[in-house]
């Protein structure tokens, strides 16, 4: 029995499960999910599961919570409820407390793509408790985590939704841990600084180590107020004495804080950095020169700073700071084509592009030649389309199209599924498709796949899984 076979879900939520238990029929609702989750169905264990384990229209359970994650952990790939089971061993919740068998679950979800779970392996082979200290290893998780976390920021930006993220944090961990595995002591210092504190901290709040409880709490204003006068003062002092670690972790803990003397040391601290060349301080001064000013005048100026920052990171070789600067030159040059100024034509009819899309083009090829799958895909579009000042060529867009998918942009595979669906500039292929669309997690199109028989066989049933994840 699949969960197609109950009532729709919002119903499921709306009229049983759990918001007000004083709703009629929340032990009947209870009752079909167990009915779909002892069938194997995955989607109603992961529901049962969190219901039990929260006490929401049930006793809670913690034992039952974890066989029933253990189960759809078991069953399915999503990377979130292997990540979620592998904290129930690490905390034995509702189970033994089993660090190797944490250890297991963290891993496989980290390799299925769980950002949280990438976050927390890093932490582990840098915090060398759980496993022996591997830098290296740390430093490689770490930036996949920070790359799902800029992916994750681009798709929500698009709809204008600007969510709080740490994004800076994974860079800086990601930067500590990777300096550190070349033998960097400044680093290691640095490191071993923050676990000391985050142990204390946490030994007297939670009695364990938790690796992702170190970074949720390292890059918000309020992390001042938690730390220790002591810790404080020393990173403050190590900073001012010209320690790299030091300024860039007091500049990412409190750029964006509420204390306007720690702000201002932040600052400080961010600048010293970006004069020896630190390219993440550039960075992080121009994002951040963008939120803090407001107002017309300085806005524009504030624009003009920021791209200065990026361009100084960019040119040093940063692919980040090249993919930032190309999106921003994109962004003045549409306000050129698309402003109060309008589109300028030549004598013969054609369009004269704002010479800010060339430059971006190259900008972005520089970004993609280092592996930046987002640059890539940009990159690829402007080729394809052949428009904006970019001269068109097709066979070399595909190829960084296809190397972007490969590289796990969503973004890009969806797009290249979109090709072989339609057989766009290379031979239609339907099973390509829709694999590529599973991978991009483009469940509209799966749905339609299945609901078609295009690629896959027909199947109503699975049609209405993919379905449900369309709407959840």
């Amino acid at each position: 029995m699949h969960l197609h076979s109950l009532p729709p879900r919002s119903v499921l939520i709306n009229d049983w499960l759990p918001n007000d238990e004083a709703r009629a029929g929340v032990s009947e609702g209870i009752s079909w999910l167990n009915t779909a989750a002892s069938s194997g169905d995955f989607e109603a264990q992961c529901w049962l599961a969190h219901l039990i384990g929260n006490g929401r229209g049930v006793t809670r359970d913690k034992q039952a919570a974890f066989r029933w994650y253990r189960s759809a952990a078991e069953n399915d790939h999503a990377g979130a409820v292997k990540f979620a089971l592998a904290n129930l061993y690490m905390t034995g919740t509702g189970t033994q407390q089993n660090s190797a068998s944490a250890l297991r679950w963290y891993l496989d979800a980290a390799q299925d793509g769980d950002c949280e779970a990438q976050q927390t392996i890093g932490h582990i082979y840098a915090q060398g408790e759980i496993v022996e200290r591997e830098y290296a290893e740390a430093a490689k998780w770490l930036k996949a985590a920070a790359e799902q976390e800029r992916r994750r920021l681009e798709q929500l930006r698009k709809h204008d939704y600007y969510p709080e993220s740490d994004i800076y944090s994974f860079d800086l961990w990601a930067l500590l841990t990777e300096k550190a595995s070349k033998g960097c002591e400044e680093s290691d210092r640095e490191i071993g600084a923050y676990y000391k504190w985050s142990l204390d901290f946490i030994a007297k709040d939670e009695g364990r180590f938790c690796p992702t409880l170190v970074l949720s709490r390292f890059n918000h204003g309020e992390m001042a107020g938690w730390r220790s006068d002591s810790f404080q003062s020393d990173q403050i002092e190590r900073a001012r004495s010209g320690v790299l670690a030091a300024q860039l972790a007091l500049g990412l803990g409190w750029i964006d804080g509420s204390n306007s003397e720690l702000r201002q040391e932040a600052r400080g601290s961010l600048l010293a950095a970006a004069e020896q060349g630190n390219t993440l301080a550039m960075r992080v001064l121009g994002d951040g020169r963008r939120r803090i000013i407001a107002g017309t005048e300085l806005r524009e100026a504030s624009e003009k700073e920021s791209a200065g920052w990026y361009r100084r990171a960019a040119e040093l070789g940063d692919a980040e700071a090249q993919y930032q600067l190309a999106d921003r030159l994109i962004l003045v040059a549409h306000e050129k084509t698309y402003g109060p100024q309008s589109l300028q034509f030549d004598v013969n009819g054609s369009a004269i592009w704002p010479n800010e899309y060339r430059e971006a083009a190259e900008w972005f090829r520089k970004a993609a030649e280092q592996g930046h799958a987002r640059a890539q895909e940009r990159l690829a579009k402007m080729l394809i389309d052949g428009r904006m000042g970019v001269t068109a060529n097709k066979g070399e867009g595909l190829c960084w199209r296809r190397l972007a998918a490969t590289n796990g942009y969503a973004v890009a595979q969806k797009n290249l599924a979109e090709m072989y669906a339609s057989g766009d500039g290379i031979p239609s292929d339907d099973e390509q498709a829709v694999i590529l669309f599973m991978r991009a997690g483009a469940a509209d199109d799966v749905m339609r796949a299945y609901r078609d028989g295009k690629g896959v066989a027909r199947d109503g049933a699975e049609a209405m899984i993919w379905h449900r994840r369309c709407r959840y």
